[in-house]
């Protein structure tokens, strides 16, 4: 029973992110009659966007190199460990203490690979805690900003707000009702 490995991508070569600048609130184009506190928000969720996309491209490229690193790991210790019982076959006896020592000293950057690899997916875990939490602080944001212009839709314009839930529930019955008559 022979077992294939399953072809694994480099994640090395995965992009670096981009360093263009996100476009700012004074770039953003305005809609007529739109406050310019509308044009800020959307600025700055913009802006907040493109800095999470840019940590999440770091965190992505520095965890790629770390999987290949530990990847790679097994196949380059049971090389050395193959190097250095030829090594002892052919010099015996002071061969036998070098290869004792490059053993330890590989299993001394084994562990210390590991205590890196933890140390990285501890600041990993608090980066993502902070971004959650700023996802969910943009979050409460956006939702207030939309309870607003419900609130503000609603008093100025009551029957276009009616007329257009009116329309919406028509849609989303007809449509119910095609999928149903041809469901079975």
């Amino acid at each position: 029973m022979t077992h294939e490995s399953i072809p694994t991508p480099n994640l090395e070569s995965c992009p670096e992110p981009s360093s263009a600048s996100p476009p700012t609130a004074l770039a953003a184009s305005r809609l007529p009659g739109t406050p310019p506190q509308v044009d800020e928000a959307r600025g700055r969720q913009m802006e907040r966007e493109q800095q999470m996309h840019e940590i999440a491209a770091q965190i992505g490229t520095a965890l790629g190199k770390a999987i290949n690193g530990i990847r790679d790991l097994p196949d380059r210790v049971r090389h050395g460990l193959h190097l250095v019982k030829g090594q002892a076959r052919e010099h015996a006896g002071s061969a036998t203490d070098a290869a004792a020592d490059m053993a330890q000293s590989m299993s001394e950057r084994i562990s210390s690979l590991r205590q890196e690899a933890a140390e990285t997916a501890a600041q990993w875990k608090e980066k993502a805690g902070q971004r959650a939490g700023e996802l969910n602080q943009l979050a409460g944001e956006q939702i207030a900003e939309a309870r607003s212009r419900v609130a503000h839709a609603t008093r100025e314009t009551p029957l276009q707000m009616i007329m257009g839930f009116a329309a919406a529930s028509f849609v989303i019955g007809f449509g119910l009702s095609l999928w149903r008559s041809h469901r079975g």
